[in-house]
């Protein structure tokens, strides 16, 4: 499955190579980048689909001399051929003023049809005139500059009575005329052609949607990703912090190409220009910061490492900010690339080469890819856009999109995985804590206070033994799910299975101070369940006698976490006080109890809740210390005896074997099931014919596990 997902990653990812170069080459293919050869004016005639129009003569001057040439309907001297190309640099101070000229001609034979002028996207204020009539203007004058962020394509009719139509041997010739203010922009002048009105229709729909609707739309993709991630990290306790770095890139994506495919006529527009190159600063850093979260790289320092990243990018692109005009803005942000994201995204790509290809860490395969995408297509716009051109197509917000979804894809195979991997273990809110807080499977241990659950079928030897293969392993997965789902249902945590015997921990990792109490009503649901599991077991023959599950329950420090090793580990308990209730599991056998013994630690811990009866103090083996252990009663058990029991026990600890005796056995007598109270009235028996030694202290060694 992992070869087959990393295909399928590499399909879509030269897929989306593909598309790319694809949009690229039409986008580009549409500008007039070299020298055409065409003649001064060309024909539409029945039949001719399109004329373009790409000869053209240019005037450089500055924008005093508009009235001028308005008032000479262009006819000045001045103007030069040109035939594309970039133009020539503009002069500083933004008071360019650039005219285009050339003409054109159309047959009577499309009187009777609807032509429209077809004009490429725009990045400089303009006035488009036909026959000295203006039909188009884009671009507003505020303190001396011209904004405007015209970028999607349009077409204009070009109505009768505007244009002069000629027959085939006298053609006669329209004048189109465009006038630019460039400040510092070098952009080639774009496509304009004319032809039939469905054509071009269709022409802007296909040219908008590779170079500005589908950036639009995976803007809006991302604001409502960035959103519920926003949602998931604040509703999950703000634990896993990579939840938010993830929605502030999408918010960041969604800012950094707020320019493009919208039309700002609006002095307000050099400042649209600075939230886009603020923003897209930042994206690269908050990526770095996600992928240093995801790595698992540099421990404690990691969260220093990332506050000074994103500290210090703060700081570069609060200096693109303080920029007066769209030229100071552009040429910061290109030095703020320098001195920012070319060393951000090197380092990325350095971090994650050394984590897929020497840690073999394939699940960040796809942020390898994701860097290696953005860092190509940002440097090949920032080449251009350092150029003083702004491109038709712009690469970035394309690799961006794939990345918010790449990763947004990533996060939900997180889950699914964590969802799936500990379904059969952990109650569904242990799952959920987890899902909120990853980190919790990184490999290492935490020391808390937990409570550990062992259980264990008597005999089952015996009855293994009795039954064929079938029957067994059908007998131990009817066990082992019924108990298991107690626990889980309690919110314990299955350790593990050895046999028949299930082995749990209660506060890890989902931390419940009520652990103590968790672990001891498990205990008792268990053997509830027993007398119903031991019913069907008999009728269908499932086991040769009754199952009797015996349950030892100890709370103390543990140590818990994932051990092990980076390609295989468990997240499992250790400690002494584990071992403990191990021990305490196998006690119940020398007492012949219910089936639960507690240690005193949990009883400390627990209250009035549960009904309760003190055993012995004993030495369980490898450990020296004293232990009391407590037998905890179904909740159906009358006072009355309990206290007899007390009594009876206060009796046999002062050393007054007869009259403990005496009260034992009225206990077994009235209780027959009661086979500790037996246990008591034969220790008592004899010690009334042998006494104990005079430093007998009531403990009871026990060599045996």
């Amino acid at each position: 499955m992992p070869k087959l997902k990393e295909i399928i990653l590499n399909i879509n990812y030269v897929v989306f190579m593909l598309l790319l170069i694809a949009a690229q080459v039409f986008a580009q293919n549409n500008q007039t980048t070299e020298i055409s050869t065409a003649s001064p004016w060309r024909r539409f005639n029945s039949g001719v689909v399109s004329i373009r129009l790409d000869k053209f003569l240019l005037y450089v001057g500055n924008q005093s001399e508009m009235a001028e040439m308005v008032a000479h309907e262009f006819n000045v001297s001045g103007f030069e051929p040109y035939y594309g190309g970039k133009m020539p640099a503009p002069a500083s101070g933004g008071n360019n003023y650039y005219v285009f000229k050339t003409t054109f001609s159309v047959s009577t034979d499309c009187t009777d049809k609807d032509i429209t002028l077809y004009i490429d996207p725009m990045y400089v204020p303009r006035t488009v005139r036909v026959n000295n009539t203006v039909i188009n203007q884009a671009g507003i004058y505020s303190r001396g500059v011209y904004s405007t962020g015209t970028s999607l394509a349009i077409h204009i009719p070009l109505a009768a009575g505007l244009i002069y139509y000629s027959e085939d041997n006298a053609p006669f010739e329209n004048v189109l005329v465009i006038e630019t203010f460039p400040q510092y922009e070098r952009n080639p002048l774009p496509e304009f052609s004319i032809a039939e009105y469905t054509f071009n229709e269709r022409k802007v729909f296909i040219k908008n949607f590779l170079t500005s609707h589908l950036v639009l739309a995976s803007q809006v993709l991302s604001l409502l990703i960035a959103g519920y991630h926003f949602f998931l990290f604040f509703s999950r306790g703000r634990k896993d912090i990579k939840y938010l770095y993830f929605s502030l890139l999408c918010l960041s994506f969604f800012l950094a190409y707020t320019s493009v495919g919208f039309v700002y006529n609006s002095q307000y527009y050099t400042l649209i220009i600075k939230i886009t190159r603020v923003f897209q600063l930042l994206s690269f850093p908050l990526f770095a910061a996600f992928m240093l979260e995801s790595v698992g790289l540099f421990g404690n320092k990691k969260k220093y490492i990332i506050f000074n990243l994103l500290g210090y990018s703060v700081l570069c692109a609060s200096y693109i900010a303080l920029q007066e005009t769209k030229q100071s803005v552009n040429e910061t942000y290109s030095l703020m690339t320098n001195l920012n994201t070319i060393p951000i995204l090197a380092g990325s790509i350095i971090i994650l080469s050394y984590v897929v290809f020497f840690r073999k860490n394939i699940k960040v395969m796809p942020l390898f890819i994701i860097a290696l995408t953005v860092a190509g297509s940002s440097l090949r716009d920032l080449l251009v856009l350092s150029n003083g051109i702004e491109p038709l197509f712009w690469a970035a917000p394309y690799s961006f999109m794939l990345m918010v979804i790449l990763i947004y894809v990533m996060l939900i195979i997180e889950e699914n995985f964590i969802q799936g991997a500990f379904s059969r273990y952990l109650a569904p809110e242990v799952i959920s804590e987890i899902v909120k807080d990853p980190n919790k499977l990184n490999l290492g241990g935490e020391k808390r206070e937990m409570t550990a659950i062992f259980t264990d079928i008597q005999g089952f030897s015996a009855i293994s033994e009795q039954l064929d293969p079938a029957h067994l392993v059908r007998l131990l997965n009817k066990y082992l799910t019924e108990m298991s789902n107690i626990i889980m249902e309690n919110l314990g945590t299955i350790d593990k299975y050895m046999g028949d015997a299930i082995i749990a921990f209660f506060g890890a990792p989902l931390f419940n101070a009520e652990h103590s109490a968790l672990a001891c009503r498990s205990a008792l649901a268990i053997k509830t369940a027993e007398r119903e599991l031991n019913k069907m077991l008999i009728s269908e023959r499932l086991s040769p006698v009754p199952i009797f599950t015996r349950i030892g329950i100890n709370t103390g420090e543990m140590v818990v976490g994932n051990m092990g090793a980076e390609k295989k580990m468990d997240y499992t308990i250790m400690g002494n006080a584990v071992n403990l209730a191990s021990r305490i599991e196998g006690v119940n056998k020398y007492y012949h109890t219910g089936g639960i013994l507690i240690s005193e630690y949990t009883r400390a811990k627990i209250g009035d809740e549960f009904m309760l009866r003190r055993i012995d103090r004993v030495r369980v083996a490898g450990i020296n210390t004293p232990l009391r252990l407590y037998e905890l009663l179904p909740t159906d058990t009358e006072q009355g005896a309990v206290d007899i029991w007390e009594k009876a026990l206060d009796l046999y600890e002062r050393k007054n074997f007869k009259k403990a005796f005496g009260l034992f056995v009225s206990l077994f007598k009235r209780y027959p099931n009661d086979n500790t109270a037996k246990v008591y009235a034969l220790r008592c028996k004899a010690f009334v014919k042998t006494p104990p030694p005079e430093d007998w202290d009531a403990v009871k060694n026990l060599i045996n596990k």
